[in-house]
């Protein structure tokens, strides 16, 4: 992945994970980044429901959200760890 579009990536995948984690706690605010890259939010959409088959856009009770929480937790590290392989 191209750093620049990695880069947005991952800028969006921690962005959807504080914006769970807001909503988890009952903090609402109104964030723009979503608009920034649209179709990268959707790609992840897509990516954590066909693999994990949970629809982190309409999440119903807080155990949805922590297991949200957790599998963008896990593709950070995904893509953090492809950065590391990728400079040896």
């Amino acid at each position: 992945m191209e750093a620049t579009i990695r880069n947005n990536y991952l800028m969006m995948v921690l962005y959807l994970m504080n914006k769970i984690s807001n909503m988890r706690q009952g903090i609402n605010e109104d964030n723009q980044v979503a608009k920034i890259y649209p179709d990268i939010l959707e790609q992840i959409t897509a990516e954590i429901k066909n693999t994990y088959s949970l629809d982190i856009s309409c999440l119903k009770d807080k155990n949805e959200m922590l297991q949200a929480e957790e599998l963008l937790g896990k593709l950070v590290s995904s893509i953090i760890n492809n950065d590391d392989k990728s400079k040896m």
